[in-house]
Parts: C-alpha cells; sequence; structure tokens
C-alpha cells in the first residue's frame, strides 16, 4: 500500500483527488469508529498549517489526457452533454489544456495555469489569436447554463493566504477537516461573484485529499458547491472519475465525469505554453487508454 495521496488540482482543479490506497473504500466509516478515530483529533495551529502544507504540495506522477463529458442537470427540464478533452502537465506548473465541443464546429480552447499566480489563456475562433482570460470569463461558464467556468477549474482559493482552521466534522461518513480560506483585502486575484465572501474547504483527515468546496456568501450560507462524486483506479493511481459543481440557490447542476484515462504520459511541454494553443491538440493511439462505462 503506498503511503503518498497524490492530488490533481484540477478542480476541482479542480480541482480532484487521487489516493494511492487500497483503503478507502473499505475504512470503517461508522459513527463509534469515527467518533473514537484518531483521524477526528483536534488540531493545533502548526499541524493545521502543515496538513495544508502537504495539500499544496502534492503532485500528480507524469502528464495525463482525459475524455471527458460535461454533464449539464437542471433542476427542471432536460439534460445535456457535452464532449471534451483534457490534457494536464504533471510539472510544478499545474497546467491543463482543455478543448470543449460545445456545438458543431464550435470548440472552446483554454490553457489554465494554476498555483498562486493562476493565470488562463483561451484561443478565439476563427482568428486563432490566443488572448488572456478578462476577470468576467473567469467567472463565465463554459457554455451557457451551465455551472463549470475557468475558475472551478483552477480552484485558485485554496491558495488564499487568510485562512482558518474550523475543525472537524463528518463529510458523508468520512472525518474531514474543515478550513476556510477568505480572499486578499487588496482585491481577489482570481475574481468571484461579490457575493461569495469565503470558502470551505473539507479535508479527509486520513488521506488529506479534499471532499467538498463551499463556496459561502456574506451571511456564511453556501451559494455553490464542488464535491468529488467517484474516484477510480488507473494504471496504479487514483483519479477522480466524477465531479459536481451545484448552485445552492438553483439546485441545477454540472458534473464533470471522466470517461477514459491515459496516464504516465510524457507530452511535449510547447503543448502547455499560451503559443502552444495554435498546436494541434496530442492525438494518442486508443490502446494508451482506459475507457470507462
Amino acid at each position: 500500500m503506498r503511503e503518498r495521496l497524490e492530488l490533481w488540482l484540477f478542480l476541482f482543479c479542480f480541482l480532484g483527488v487521487m489516493v494511492s490506497s487500497e483503503a478507502q473504500s473499505s475504512l470503517p466509516t461508522h459513527r463509534n469508529f469515527l467518533d473514537q478515530s484518531p483521524h477526528m483529533r483536534h488540531l493545533d495551529p502548526n499541524e493545521a498549517e502543515a496538513a495544508l502544507e502537504r495539500f499544496w504540495n502534492q503532485r500528480f506522477n507524469g502528464d495525463f489526457s482525459f475524455n471527458f463529458v460535461l454533464r449539464h442537470l437542471p433542476r427542471r427540464g432536460e439534460g445535456v452533454d457535452y464532449q471534451g478533452m483534457l490534457w494536464g502537465s504533471g510539472s510544478d506548473r499545474n497546467v491543463f489544456r482543455i478543448q470543449l465541443m460545445r456545438g458543431a464546429g464550435d470548440a472552446l480552447t483554454l490553457l489554465l495555469q494554476g498555483g498562486r499566480n493562476p493565470k488562463a489563456w483561451k484561443r478565439k475562433n476563427p482568428s486563432g489569436e490566443i488572448v488572456p482570460l478578462n476577470k468576467v470569463e473567469w467567472q463565465t461558464p463554459l457554455v451557457p447554463g451551465l455551472q463549470y467556468a475557468p475558475v472551478h477549474f483552477l480552484i485558485p482559493f485554496i491558495y488564499w493566504k487568510d485562512w482558518e482552521y474550523e475543525g472537524n466534522q463528518r463529510i458523508k461518513g468520512r472525518p474531514a477537516r474543515l478550513f476556510r480560506f477568505f480572499p486578499p483585502k487588496a482585491g481577489k486575484a482570481v475574481p468571484l461573484p461579490d457575493r461569495i465572501q469565503s470558502v470551505r474547504i473539507a479535508l479527509d483527515t486520513q488521506f488529506n485529499g479534499p471532499l467538498k468546496f463551499q463556496l459561502l456568501n456574506e451571511a456564511g450560507a453556501e451559494e455553490k458547491s464542488l464535491q468529488i462524486l467517484k474516484v477510480k483506479k488507473v494504471q496504479d493511481q487514483w483519479i477522480p472519475k466524477s465531479i459536481e459543481v451545484v448552485d445552492s440557490r438553483l439546485h441545477d447542476k454540472t458534473r464533470f465525469e471522466v470517461m477514459a484515462a491515459a496516464l504516465n504520459l510524457n507530452l511535449p511541454p510547447e503543448l502547455f505554453t499560451p503559443e502552444g494553443l495554435n498546436q494541434e491538440s496530442p492525438q494518442l493511439p486508443a490502446e494508451a487508454y482506459e475507457h470507462f462505462r
């Protein structure tokens, strides 16, 4: 059993969570176990900071490619699926290249760079010009009506310096540590809606991976949440199989669902540069991917 947790900081950079252990699905989660578990022990300030440092410093092994679906699930009306591809760099840069088919002949191509100084670019159609995202585009849905926006892929709020440890709580039966992050007083490095005043993150106390993100308004009420629904083991690594963004007011959902994954790749570095967005996307052989139902 490998002890190291590998975190894919694609949101839910997102974002997601990967654990290098077979134990997560079999670990007991009943109340008596959790109440007595050392993983529910309250941390002192130094321990809390060390837990966040481990979370920040985790990386994926090698480059990777996901074939995914953005599945919009409105509270009312019919759902709709959008096909996409994602390529990620396993380097310390946390860079992701996304191509999303929004309709016949309409492909959205983005480059997202996470970390403490996040950046994002898009390729304009049909000119092919590469331009940075403006403040509005950071939080604009990739497709009108969807919940996913670029800011939800990068989850930049995990790097805000102003945070507090709120204690422990069970999240769907798992013991979790709660951390609340507050935006910089000089302004948010990556814009969120003005009504979002803080973000709460629940980290699994044993594997130190994220279970849930909550975007909170001034009153502390949840406006939007991001949650890992499933994980999947691929080529000896755990990846997020599905991640859901929920509008807590409208109850509309958009689910990021991985349909096939190729890991431990060595992709050309120039593909993860703004100039490289005009290069043809990587074409991997079908046998490089593990496909899921």
